[in-house]
């Protein structure tokens, strides 16, 4: 059964004042791809962000083919091969100024990856 007791001011995600509105431009979503799901072995292979107004996206593939020993899905045409400091140092500069980076489970992820 609920508890049907009242809640009381201040008890309520509904109190908490409104924040201003984001431009879509100032949120930035990011994915990585990886090789699997063990940070210890496993490799990213892949970094995309986009804007969510779709004003500007970033998109590169990460060279470790030779270190695997096996190839990786092929990439898009027009998508950069890049080493993995380059890759992270051009997201660093993608997301620059961005308000809000938002993705699939970044924190516990993508982040520590």
């Amino acid at each position: 059964m609920v508890d049907e007791e009242p809640l009381e001011t201040g008890d309520s995600w509904l109190d908490t004042p409104a924040l201003p509105p984001l431009k879509l431009a100032d949120v930035v979503v990011i994915d990585i791809e990886t090789t699997g799901l063990d940070r210890d072995v496993d490799r990213i292979w892949e970094i995309a962000a986009v804007r969510l107004d779709q004003s500007e996206s970033f998109h590169c593939r990460i060279a470790i083919e030779a270190e695997l020993g096996a190839a990786l899905p092929p990439a898009e045409d027009g998508v950069r091969t890049l080493s993995l400091p380059e890759g992270l140092r051009e997201l660093e500069k993608f997301v620059a100024g961005a308000e809000v980076i938002a993705g699939q489970n970044v924190a516990e992820f993508d982040l520590p990856f």
